[in-house]
């Protein structure tokens, strides 16, 4: 693979995203809702714990700071849903006003920003354990891991390779997979995932210069 291919795009993580633990609603198809609570909240979406609720679609995000919000993607990775909001002008005034509400009442925390360049490609091959091949799209990458375009979605932690680059399935999508990079393709096809990421508990006061 000769990365001089790649070209740079968006970084779509530049939004600080901040710890907070809250009761909030997804709607589902027919005007249903499931209860639930959140990990983390951010001007782009957030992360809910899910734990004991099963997958299906989400239209929509509601809590009492925010009202209910439109969702326009989530991805799926037990025990937690990432919800991706519109990006309208409307949705980021009310999500920054619930932000500032919540530091005011020291109910939140800011969380690291991941500033890991991103890059994009297209028809790459993705090598699986039996020798078969996926024809993909990277839809982005950074050094932890890539984003993959594919009709094909391997078991989560199955070990795929990109050329040189090893990789371990950790998340399905809805236009393919994700993959977390390791420096090379191990010989085996066990895997050991790392501990779930659990929002630390709010310790200091937020500073919001870094919202936009």
């Amino acid at each position: 693979m000769d990365f001089m291919d790649f070209y740079h795009v968006n970084d779509r993580r530049t939004h600080r995203r901040f710890a907070v633990a809250m009761s909030a609603r997804l709607y589902h198809a027919g005007g249903r809702f499931s209860v639930c609570s959140t990990a983390d909240l951010s001007l782009a979406g957030a992360a809910i714990h899910l734990a004991g609720a099963h997958p299906e679609s989400i239209s929509g995000f509601g809590c009492d700071e925010t009202g209910k919000l439109a969702v326009a993607r989530c991805h799926f990775a037990a025990p937690f849903v990432r919800l991706v909001f519109d990006t309208s002008t409307e949705t980021r005034a009310v999500i920054k006003r619930a932000l500032h509400a919540l530091g005011d009442r020291q109910l939140l925390a800011p969380l690291p920003l991941r500033r890991g360049d991103r890059l994009s490609t297209r028809n790459v091959m993705v090598a699986r354990p039996d020798g078969s091949l996926i024809l993909c799209d990277i839809l982005d990458m950074s050094p932890d891991g890539m984003l993959l375009g594919s009709k094909t979605r391997p078991p989560l932690g199955e070990r795929v390779s990109l050329g040189k680059i090893g990789g371990v399935v950790v998340r399905h999508h809805g236009d393919g997979f994700a993959i977390r990079t390791q420096s090379r393709a191990p010989a085996n096809n066990v895997v050991r995932f790392p501990a779930l990421y659990r929002a630390p508990s709010p310790v200091t006061p937020p500073n919001f210069d870094g919202v936009a």
